[in-house]
């Protein structure tokens, strides 16, 4: 699946659980940091797919563990 095909899949079932979905892609790693500290004050929960970023960047680890709600790692393949 495509990274627009993902989007779509996961916002059809979001929608059709009641849930609300922020989905957000960026390749910034400080972006992401803003995004997860952002999500503390915003979001019930977290999923993210670090990609590289996961083994390498020790602030979005730091930020990670200031989220005190549920987290999910995962990682996907996507094509653009």
């Amino acid at each position: 699946e495509s990274y627009p095909q993902i989007k779509q899949r996961s916002e059809q079932h979001a929608k059709a659980s009641g849930i609300d979905l922020d989905f957000r892609q960026s390749n910034s790693e400080g972006e992401l940091v803003d995004w997860i500290q952002e999500a503390r004050l915003k979001a019930d929960g977290l999923i993210i797919n670090g990609a590289g970023l996961t083994y390498t960047s020790i602030a979005i680890l730091d930020a990670l563990k200031m989220f005190d709600k549920p987290k999910i790692e995962l990682h996907i393949r996507s094509h653009a």
